[in-house]
């Protein structure tokens, strides 16, 4: 639902959901969603995450036009559009070929009722997974722009709520992505890798390569999506994030929750994963569950780890 760019140990990492469109099983969420991608809107936004009774939240400056998105935050921005993405300070990444996903069949629609947000006429689409409530969309009449996305977890409870707290038609000076010549990190597409064909409800739609090594698998249901890094060796999680520890089944991995997504980072067969989406806790303990598992450490390891490293 969403496009990040996200920066881990100086290596750039993008996490995209290129213009997910779902396609035959909801016409009228469709045509919201396209619409929403090429709005012209600008305005604040405040995004907010619950995990396990903590929020995390963030407030967005957003300028959107025709599918391209400048975000910024707290003096950092970010570039999104047209198959680039620019973080600050970073150099642009570019996807040469992405590839549209449909609405998982597990989703029921609803019609879309009259609702109202900050003074605007709305839209509302409830979104429903085996009859419980799993997102809500709420969109502006006129243009169609994203104004409310609520996120619930499987037990109904909301997980991430994402509000324009100020909104606009229109914007004043948006660069374009790329536009002043910043240098490209090209991500081309992966006909031969070791991602699995499916992780959970979501399944892999396309696979890419960096200049550095590191590969990536980005998996979608049509509503939500994740991005999984492969970056070549094992590297200490404890230098690279500030996380917390996450248990899964007899799995520990370490996780970093953000106001706009997840990130979950683990070793195994000596490479190191890096899980980066907006997927919800029951959905993501479905996907580690079908991904390589974290490599347990007898005691003679730790005990060395501990000694010399």
């Amino acid at each position: 639902m969403g496009r990040r760019v996200v920066t881990l140990a100086g290596a750039a990492l993008a996490w995209v959901s290129l213009a997910v469109v779902p396609a035959t099983a909801a016409t009228d969420l469709s045509d919201y969603l396209r619409d929403a991608d090429e709005a012209v809107y600008s305005g604040r936004r405040i995004v907010i995450t619950v995990w396990e009774g903590d929020a995390e939240y963030a407030l967005l400056d957003i300028e959107h036009a025709m599918g391209v998105t400048v975000v910024d935050r707290y003096g950092d921005d970010a570039v999104v559009g047209s198959g680039k993405l620019k973080a600050s300070g970073d150099g642009m990444i570019q996807f040469v070929d992405w590839t549209e996903d449909a609405l998982s069949s597990r989703y029921t629609v609803g019609e879309p009722q009259p609702a109202g947000h900050g003074g605007r006429s709305a839209v509302a689409v409830d979104v429903l997974e085996g009859g419980v409530a799993r997102a809500r969309f709420v969109f502006d009449e006129d243009t169609h722009a994203p104004l409310v996305t609520e996120v619930y977890d499987g037990g109904g409870t909301l997980f991430r709520y994402s509000s324009m707290v100020e909104f606009a038609v229109g914007v004043e000076d948006m660069p374009a992505p790329g536009g002043d010549a910043t240098p490209y990190n090209v991500a081309m597409p992966l006909e031969e890798h070791d991602f699995a064909a499916g992780a959970g409800p979501y399944r892999l739609v396309d696979a890419y390569s960096g200049s550095d090594g590191t590969t990536q698998g980005f998996y979608s249901d049509g509503l939500f999506s994740f991005s999984l890094f492969a970056i070549e060796g094992r590297a200490d999680i404890g230098d690279m994030v500030d996380g917390a520890p996450l248990e899964v089944g007899d799995s520990e991995y370490t996780i970093v929750v953000a106001p706009t997504e997840l990130w979950v980072l683990w070793n195994a067969d000596g490479e190191t994963y890096v899980l980066v989406g907006d997927l919800p806790p029951d959905h993501l303990a479905q996907v580690l569950g079908d991904l390589p598992e974290p490599n347990r450490w007898n005691w003679l390891q730790r005990m060395w780890h501990s000694l010399f490293d």
